[in-house]
């Protein structure tokens, strides 16, 4: 279904398309001043600073997979950061598809942020490649759009300051939170 793409985080699988939006409908940050800092310069500098400590570490280029932690940045962000450092910053990524838990909303599948345009924080916004939402939504009923599901959620939010920092062009991101315990609907899933 989604030809020519490359695997990059829990969260994250970067991949190669084109980015088209629906409606208007920006997701504000839920967790900004608890998971991570809410000011923008701070944030930055926190970000920045846990990134430097592993800039030696840093082995960026043919990155297929991240597998990062997704608590507040205090507690994860340092390993988070180990992990985003193998990131390549001048990588032209036309999508990077976030994956993650959904801790408060039970699914029977997977929940496609299909209804917004854009994740806004103290970092910005940061695009969300609608075209491809709707495209997993319409391919297999295992995808849905579940605002509920995201309207609180952490897990892909704190994941945004590391990847707007690291990389020098920010590409769209197709946020999709799991809750199943199907294994059909996990293959399902992990298939598309």
């Amino acid at each position: 279904m989604l030809k020519g793409w490359t695997i990059a985080g829990i969260a994250l699988l970067i991949s190669w398309g084109s980015v088209m939006c629906a409606e208007n409908m920006v997701r504000p940050a839920a967790q900004a001043g608890r998971f991570y800092e809410s000011d923008p310069a701070k944030l930055r500098q926190t970000v920045r600073g846990m990134l430097e400590q592993h800039r030696n570490d840093a082995m960026p280029d043919s990155v297929v997979a991240l597998i990062v932690p997704h608590a507040g940045h205090r507690y994860s962000g340092p390993t988070a950061a180990a992990a985003y450092m193998s990131l390549h910053p001048e990588h032209r990524y036309k999508r990077i598809f976030l994956l993650g838990p959904s801790h408060h909303v039970a699914l029977e599948g997977a929940s496609v942020a299909a209804g917004y345009t854009a994740y806004a924080g103290p970092w910005g916004e940061v695009p969300v490649d609608t075209a491809v939402c709707h495209q997993l939504i319409a391919a297999d009923p295992v995808f849905s759009f579940r605002p509920e599901a995201h309207a609180e959620e952490h897990a892909l939010e704190v994941q945004l300051p590391f990847l707007v920092e690291r990389l020098d062009v920010m590409p769209a991101i197709v946020p999709v939170l799991i809750h199943t315990y199907d294994k059909s609907h996990i293959r399902r899933i992990a298939d598309a």
